[in-house]
Formats: C-alpha cells, structure tokens, sequence
C-alpha cells in the first residue's frame, strides 16, 4: 500500500503537526520511508493535554531537517507581536493601543466593547470572537450583540456562531430531550419549536415519509437522531455560501484562521493549568492581523496567568 503511494502521491505535507496523536505519528512514520514529509509544527500551539511530551515534535527533531521560522507573516502590528511574545515567554501581555485588556462582567458591558469595537475598527472587515468555550459568557455576549443596541446607538451587529457540527447536533439533541419513543404529532411540534427551520423541515419530511409509505405513527429516540444528523449532513454543501465576515467560534475552532480583528472572550472559568490558559490565549490573540480586544469575566482572572 505504501508502495503505491510513494509512487502516486510522493511528496506528503502535513500541517498542524503538533496535534497528531502517537498512533498518527507511527503512521507518519511508517510513510516517511517512502515518501517526503513535509510537516510544519508548533508545540505551543498544541492545545490537547494528552499529547504532552508531544510525540509529533520528538518525532521530527529525531529524523528530520528542523528550520525555524522566526517572521511574523500573519501580522507586523508590534502591539500584538509584543502581545504573542510574552504568551510564548509565559510573561504577562501589555495592555495597549491594538491589543486591549478590558475587564467586562456582565453580557450588556462585553457586549457594548464588542459591537462599538466592530463599528468603529472593523466595519468593512473580517472580525472573529473567540472564546474557550462556546457556552456561559461567551454565548451570552454574542446573544447581546446580536440583538441589542448601545447607549450609543450601535447595533445590533449580527454574529453567526461556528461550532463543529458534532457540537451543533449535541447541543440540538440536549435542547429536545426526547423520549425513548414520539408520537408523529408531537415529534413535529417538538422540533418545530427547537430546531431551526431546516433541521425542523428534514425531520418533519422524513416523519411524514416514514408515516404515508409505512403507515408508522411512533419513532424511536435513535431514529430521530439520525435523522437529524441526516440533516446536518445535507447542509454542509451549503455552508460555503455563508457570510464568515463576522463569526464567533471556539479557540480550537479558530485554529489556522486569521482575521483582521479578534475580540476574544474570556470567562471566569477557563479549565487547564496556567500553561494551557497561556496557550488557549495565545491561540485566540494570534488569529488576529491588525488588532485584538480581550473581554474578561471575571477581575480574579486578571490576576492570574496567563495575565499575570
């Protein structure tokens, strides 16, 4: 198998990685003899735990040819390479003019940052919101900016949640706790007003197929979730067409993209050691090109790594 590889596909690049677990890595091993390996890597950005001495990076320093790139590329804003620097250095980053740290504890205090950051430097450009996690302040700091207005007449700015998909379905299946069995008429009204509407329109349309050709009125918890997992999938062709101008998304999420400004969300519980709160920051600082705005929950969290 590798044979034929090596002879189709001989140059193999590999991006990202630090995050390849030890099974990835004996595989990439095994195709490194017969194949170039190109990988690109970097330890710091590894954002898994578990893979910790990272098997990826001892890997590669063993066997291959190491260069080092030094050059910003994404960036030459000094405030947030000034910002980057200290993370990796486990320094705490300087407040300034296009890095900002701004204690905001409450959804309508983040949320009026965010929206009066976005109009006033970002109008016309890409924005991200990034946060550890999706759920809590993060969630509600977005809802806000979404639907309300400032003091001073901004908004609502519309940002559009990026989950992965396995995320999305667990979340959608949580929300409708559903029963061992449902009837149709209540399968229908349940997703109706749980879903959004094309997840509710899939699931309705196959009720209705499996209730007229096979004269069924009751559906097992399983099948409906296949369903809408037969939904979701249905929907990812589209996904192209979606205006990404404004996202909200997790850091792991936000890995390997850049946006011009990043307005990250840091809530008052952020799980890992202080090296990986540095490494979750530094992750969500570094997507940004021209300015970054860090929103934080909590004023305890200030003073502890990775701001201090």
């Amino acid at each position: 198998m590798f044979t034929l590889l090596a002879i189709t596909h001989p140059v193999l690049i590999i991006d990202e990685a630090q995050d390849l677990n030890a099974d990835r890595v004996r595989i990439l091993s095994a195709l490194a003899t017969r194949v170039e390996v190109l990988a690109a890597a970097d330890e710091f950005q590894c954002l898994d735990p578990n893979i910790r001495p990272n098997p990826a990076m001892e890997w590669l320093a063993a066997v291959g040819q190491v260069i080092n790139l030094t050059e910003p590329r994404r960036t030459n804003i000094a405030d947030l390479l000034d910002a980057a620097a200290a993370l990796r250095a486990g320094k705490p980053p300087v407040s300034q003019d296009k890095f900002k740290i701004v204690l905001a504890s409450n959804s309508p205090l983040a949320g009026t940052w965010a929206s009066h950051a976005i109009a006033w430097y970002a109008k016309e450009k890409t924005v991200a919101v990034i946060s550890p996690s999706y759920k809590g302040y993060a969630q509600h700091v977005v809802e806000w900016s979404s639907t309300k207005k400032t003091n001073k007449g901004i908004g609502p700015i519309n940002i559009r949640w990026e989950k992965a998909e396995s995320a999305e379905i667990g979340d959608l299946v949580e929300q409708l706790q559903l029963p061992d069995e449902i009837g149709y008429f209540d399968l229908v009204e349940l997703v109706r007003a749980k879903a959004n509407g094309r997840v509710a329109t899939d699931v309705k349309s196959w009720a209705d197929v499996q209730r007229r050709a096979l004269g069924r009125q009751v559906f097992s918890r399983d099948e409906v979730i296949e369903s809408i997992i037969q939904s979701f999938s249905s929907q990812k062709r589209l996904k192209s067409s979606v205006d990404k101008s404004r996202c909200a998304l997790t850091v792991h999420g936000a890995k390997n993209r850049e946006f011009d400004q990043v307005i990250v969300l840091w809530p008052a519980g952020v799980v890992g050691d202080d090296d990986q709160r540095r490494r979750l920051l530094y992750n969500a600082v570094t997507r940004a090109r021209e300015r970054c705005l860090v929103l934080v929950q909590a004023s305890k969290a200030l003073q502890l790594p990775p701001f201090v």
